[in-house]
């Protein structure tokens, strides 16, 4: 018999819902050690990182996978620290599909297990098959039998199907800006979650994109030569002045946020959001004036969308802007924060400053935004900043800390969803 290159392996997974990609793992894993250990992920710690229990219960899911003939101990999986779990079981390589690869986590535990002599070896992930495509598949079944989604009966659609149908929108985005060079960047809670979670925030039902003012209007030109598209683009802009931002709708879906239920005119499908990215000099003060008049167009522009205040001081600020001459205003703000996109400057940054960030945690170094570069999310892969993890420091501070409970529920952002009926129809 045919000595294997390594005596102990080591390989992690959920196994939830059992399938041929586990299977794979497990069968290649062994081809290449004598001992094989399987660590599977304690309910617990899937709870941790995804907001949601497996489907298949631990107890049972560690029976299932001891069964498999491949696998010659089952151990359980409560950290994702593999350098621990080597200290553990001393093994000499760890096996794991590539969809982890590129992420930051598995590069540091890469180069900590190699300076402790175990190898890591990544197989291709098997995309045709996952649990979460038969999860998803299986509530296809039981919403075909009118049968409401179990895991929350008082919901039409759970947070996972809102968020495919949200990621259909980027997809097409996706290939169409990198179809025609057009560089965008994904930004705020949809960069954390690429990070942190490898894909959405599990409680967030958004997703947000970066673009500069060129790259914007490119894409607006690619997209307009589309016939028939599935697609519209819906910009915020007061009057004629430069553009605030903008949305990726798509037709026949409804998403119907309660600030803008008043106001039938709009289009209200399931949406993306490009934000604009700014260039702005170093000067503090200077870019203090950008934040002020950043803000004042920001509460205006919601003002005459008839966006509902949620608060007594927001009732009195638009008020208050209703008292001033704000197409003059609105005017000459907006020329400002565009003033410095089309200079040659050498010595700059970069700002996003209509948002609810704080003022620090707006502004950007040029070089985070330079040549973007591949990160995946959830089955696909998008452009980020180049350096994502210094921008999510500004941005969030400690970004890989989990929000309080309370927060969470706060991310959702539709008060009607529908993926099957359009807008229109609710306003009848």
């Amino acid at each position: 018999m045919e000595k294997k290159k390594y005596k102990v392996g080591y390989t992690t997974g959920v196994f939830d819902l059992f399938h041929i990609g586990h299977l794979n793992i497990l069968k290649r894993s062994k081809e290449l050690c004598e001992f094989l250990i399987v660590g599977v992920s304690t309910d617990e710690l899937v709870k941790s990182y995804k907001q949601k229990s497996p489907a298949i219960a631990y107890d049972e899911r560690v029976v299932i996978v001891q069964a498999i003939q491949y696998v010659d101990k089952v151990v359980p999986q409560e950290t994702l620290d593999k350098v621990a779990a080597h200290d553990e079981y001393k093994f000499d390589v760890m096996f794991h599909g590539d969809d982890w690869k590129d992420s930051s986590v598995f590069a540091k535990a890469e180069n900590e297990l190699k300076n402790r002599g175990a190898e890591v070896i990544y197989f291709p992930y098997t995309k045709a098959t996952s649990s979460t495509l038969l999860i998803n598949a299986l509530k296809s079944l039981v919403k075909a039998q009118t049968i409401k989604p179990i895991e929350d009966i008082m919901e039409k659609y759970s947070m996972e199907e809102v968020q495919l149908k949200i990621l259909e929108i980027m997809k097409y985005v996706n290939k169409k800006c990198r179809d025609n060079d057009i560089v965008y960047y994904i930004m705020g809670g949809t960069a954390l979650g690429a990070v942190r979670h490898r894909g959405f925030i599990p409680w967030d039902d958004d997703l947000d994109i970066f673009m500069t003012p060129d790259n914007y209007e490119k894409f607006k030109s690619v997209f307009a030569s589309q016939k028939g598209s599935r697609f519209e683009i819906q910009e915020w802009r007061l009057g004629s002045n430069p553009l605030e931002y903008a949305k990726v709708r798509m037709n026949d879906t409804t998403f119907i946020e309660a600030s803008f239920k008043e106001n039938r005119n709009m289009h209200h499908g399931v949406y993306i959001d490009i934000m604009i990215l700014h260039k702005c000099p170093k000067n503090r003060i200077k870019q203090s004036l950008l934040f002020l008049f950043s803000r004042y167009v920001t509460v205006q522009a919601l003002a005459e969308r008839n966006w509902i205040p949620k608060s007594k001081l927001q009732a009195f600020i638009l008020r208050l802007i209703h008292l001033l001459p704000k197409h003059f205003m609105s005017g000459y703000f907006y020329k400002q924060i565009y003033r410095y996109d089309k200079q040659d400057m050498r010595d700059y940054q970069y700002c996003y400053f209509i948002t609810k960030a704080r003022f620090n945690q707006a502004v950007f170094p040029k070089e985070m935004f330079m040549e973007p570069v591949e990160i995946a999310f959830e089955n696909t892969k998008l452009l980020a900043p180049t350096d994502i993890h210094g921008y999510l420091k500004i941005r969030f501070g400690n970004y890989m800390a989990l929000p309080p409970e309370e927060e969470r529920e706060a991310a959702r952002h539709a008060e009607i969803i529908d993926l099957e009926k359009d807008y229109r129809e609710y306003f009848t």
